[in-house]
């Protein structure tokens, strides 16, 4: 691995599977909390895939079917983006570890 990465991070929770935004902010805070990173981020980053041809939208889904509020976006990983997950955690870390259990 590489090193940390906002891209990798996002990617990676959707190589394990089809998640929303909100879903991925939220599994990033829970994990690793002391990151700080803003909920926009997250989508900055799924912009950013999408485009790169790592992430496709899966469907979506209104909160409320009389919302005004735009859908909820279901994400998940393409082909091309496990192959990128995949080749990035196989890559050598240019630093030791830590610890190794």
């Amino acid at each position: 691995m590489s090193g940390l990465s906002t891209k990798h991070m996002v990617l990676g929770l959707l190589v394990r599977r089809a998640d929303y935004g909100y879903g991925l902010s939220r599994q990033i805070a829970d994990r690793l909390a002391f990151l700080n990173l803003a909920h926009s981020a997250v989508y900055k980053t799924l912009e950013r895939l999408e485009a790169d041809g790592l992430v496709e939208p899966a469907g979506e889904k209104r909160l409320r079917p009389s919302s005004r509020a735009a859908p909820r976006r279901l994400y998940r990983a393409t082909p091309e983006g496990v192959v990128e997950f995949n080749r990035w955690m196989a890559a050598p870390v240019d630093r030791p570890l830590l610890r190794d259990d």
